[in-house]
């Protein structure tokens, strides 16, 4: 999914005319995948539905930060070709993320021998999640776009640090 968002608004990027790319057409296709989510004045339906479109959810986030990030971070680099460098996820951040939301449990199981996996449903409800992310692997990463998937739903949210950096 992310790849593809990449790679088709990149496609119609033109650095010589444009400073950055267009990504108006990602942020309306994400405001309409969070339009299906149940809400009420303090209540947030996370059933299964909405669990099931997270991915995608976050492939959109995603897109729109490497792509923010892009001529930021080339320009930073000395570099001139947009597509030269991007910040992209790293693996370990997405499934710390998909941890903290609640995705990704499975259970194994076999059957007259057969090992059968099958995701296994804990609730409707948030599962709560601790996850360990070392030194340089990008906690401002996971906390920004996990905060940002809070937000997007319509949770408040709020974040802090103890590093003067970040």
């Amino acid at each position: 999914m992310y790849d593809e968002l990449i790679s088709t608004i990149l496609a119609s990027f033109n650095p010589k005319t444009e400073k950055e790319p267009n990504i108006e057409v990602l942020i309306t296709q994400t405001k309409v995948l969070l339009g299906t989510v149940a809400q009420k004045v303090n209540d947030i339906t996370w059933d299964y539905s909405f669990r099931d479109k997270i991915p995608e959810l976050l492939a959109d986030i995603f897109a729109v930060w490497t792509l923010k990030n892009t001529q930021h971070y080339n320009a930073m680099r000395g570099t001139n070709a947009s597509q030269a460098y991007l910040l992209m996820p790293h693996v370990a951040q997405v499934i710390a993320i998909f941890r903290i939301l609640g995705l990704g449990y499975e259970k194994s199981t076999k059957f007259m021998g057969i090992k059968l996996t099958f995701i296994k449903r804990i609730s409707d409800d948030l599962v709560n999640n601790l996850v360990q992310i070392g030194t340089g692997e990008g906690k401002s990463v996971v906390m920004a776009i996990t905060a940002c998937v809070f937000a997007l739903v319509g949770l408040d949210v709020n974040c802090s640090c103890y590093s003067e950096y970040l």
